[in-house]
């Protein structure tokens, strides 16, 4: 009986440990996979970024969407050169399986635990977004960012929107403001879905240093290990530094502003680096 119970004792260990090799395994090769999807996703964010709204031209933008032609989607199916909007999203296989997006914990199942425990481990459905906007043959606004699935179940996102110069709407925001300066502006919005995201957006007329900070992304987010603390911040490093409004004079232009600001309809205020171009 005990040579019999031995050989079960063996077999048992034989099969756990075959499972822990396969599980290892799976995880690295899947790891590796979300490594090489972050760093195509770090070469279109680069290469959007490098697009400078007021100078880039339509076909700079086109040659950009001609690149990931697989991922993008023009707006009204169009794109001249007179008016020419475009999305590219590039998502990670995790984002288009249904495991890895289980969240249901208060059901207690197994895949919504699995899923949280692969998320933790690095393998995070991702979505890599883009936006540009032409108009008369020039670029006029670019986004670039990225939104992932905590191991939590969280939905987060971070982005940078550059523009050619700040919209009167833009320049309303920053009266009063001590956590935005003159330069860019940061805000934060909770997404229909629940999902909760962070942006800053800033002008080309900005000095390098700050399109430089603001325009900062950080992708490592995507794969760390442990995860990034406290996402969507994490993300976009920018967004807490302590932002000097001293070195201007928006004192003495702001009384201005807010007689301007004032007068706003909902449809001019929309009209900002965030909201419509046209």
């Amino acid at each position: 009986m005990s040579a019999r119970i031995r050989k079960i004792k063996r077999f048992v260990y034989l099969v756990v440990a075959s499972i822990g090799i396969i599980i290892v395994i799976s995880w690295c090769a899947l790891y590796l996979y979300a490594r090489s999807y972050q760093g195509r996703a770090k070469s279109l964010i680069l290469s959007t970024q490098s697009l400078r709204p007021g100078s880039s031209t339509f076909y700079e933008a086109k040659q950009l969407a001609d690149q990931y032609r697989e991922f993008v989607s023009y707006s009204n199916n169009t794109c001249i050169l007179a008016k020419c909007d475009f999305e590219i999203r590039m998502a990670n296989w995790f984002a288009a399986t249904r495991f890895f997006n289980a969240i249901s914990y208060w059901d207690y199942s197994w895949q919504a635990w699995a899923a949280a425990l692969a998320r933790k481990a690095g393998l995070r459905p991702v979505t890599t977004y883009v936006h540009i906007a032409v108009r008369n043959g020039i670029v006029v606004r670019s986004h670039a960012g990225y939104g992932f699935r905590t191991g939590n179940g969280a939905s987060v996102g971070a982005g940078t929107t550059a523009v050619k110069e700040f919209y009167l709407a833009d320049r309303c925001k920053l009266i009063g403001s001590h956590s935005r300066d003159v330069e860019s502006i940061g805000i934060n919005f909770t997404s229909p879905g629940g999902g909760y995201t962070i942006m800053r957006a800033y002008p080309m007329s900005a000095t390098p240093e700050t399109i430089r900070s603001a325009s900062a992304i950080d992708l490592s987010c995507m794969t760390s290990l442990p995860e990034c603390p406290n996402p969507p911040y994490s993300m976009l490093p920018s967004i807490h530094e302590k932002l000097d409004r001293s070195s201007t004079n928006a004192l003495a232009t702001e009384l201005q502003l807010m007689k301007q600001c004032e007068t706003m309809t909902p449809e001019e205020l929309n009209h900002s680096a965030f909201g419509s171009v046209d």
